[in-house]
């Protein structure tokens, strides 16, 4: 027969939160400036109420930056919560993130009593960063120019992600006396090509120089 069985019903709330982007999931945004709001929905269930915190994988600290509104530290209070995010690319970040950039959104959770932190992600994916941006592009980087002599080179105008926008194209302005520039077009559309002359006078001085040429787009 042996002893009696004791059964003990224990029952278990398991709190927690569900974090959902919205439909837009990609943006084009031009180097330097900011996109629109990206949505997402924070909703807490069963009285979770624990600060959580908002951690897009590449931003803050990273080559972009991302503000949210109300903030990126949720403090749960039953209610569903709407978030919007923004993101910008710094132009001097211009090459760590130009092109097309896919990063998490992902809602991170300090657990109490010590045992670490649990990290939740989107179930729909990441969100789509389309950098616009251009880019001068020269036929060589190191040429030579002998005194009395000239030489030249091309300068490509390539637009990245359907940027459609006319460069303004500018000689160096730090050319030592007895060297000169000429372009054959000032004003570049996308893919058109400018030809930059050097010359350099009788006895210009042998030596290297480093100059560089700028672009304004008409944005």
């Amino acid at each position: 027969n042996g002893p009696p069985v004791q059964q003990t019903i224990v029952q278990v709330t398991i709190q927690g939160f569900t974090w959902v982007r919205g439909q837009n999931r990609e943006q084009t945004v031009l180097v330097g400036e900011t996109s629109a709001p990206f949505e997402f929905t924070f909703t807490p269930y069963n009285g979770y109420n624990l600060p959580t915190t908002l951690t897009p994988w590449s931003c803050n600290p990273g080559p972009a930056i991302c503000s949210f509104t109300p903030g990126n530290v949720i403090t749960p209070s039953g209610s569903p919560i709407n978030v919007t995010m923004t993101v910008k690319v710094p132009i001097q970040e211009r090459f760590s993130v130009g092109g097309d950039w896919s990063f998490p959104v992902m809602a991170k959770v300090d657990l109490p009593g010590g045992y670490g932190d649990s990290i939740w992600m989107p179930p729909d994916g990441e969100i789509t960063i389309h950098v616009q941006d251009f880019q001068l592009q020269p036929s060589v980087e190191q040429f030579a120019l002998a005194p009395g002599q000239s030489s030249q080179i091309t300068i490509t105008n390539r637009e990245f992600n359907n940027l459609n926008a006319t460069v303004n194209l500018s000689c160096p302005a730090d050319l030592p006396p007895g060297a000169t520039c000429t372009l054959d077009k000032t004003t570049l559309q996308p893919h058109d090509v400018a030809v930059v002359t050097f010359r350099a006078a009788p006895g210009f001085p042998l030596g290297f120089r480093e100059f560089e040429l700028s672009g304004v787009a008409d944005v």
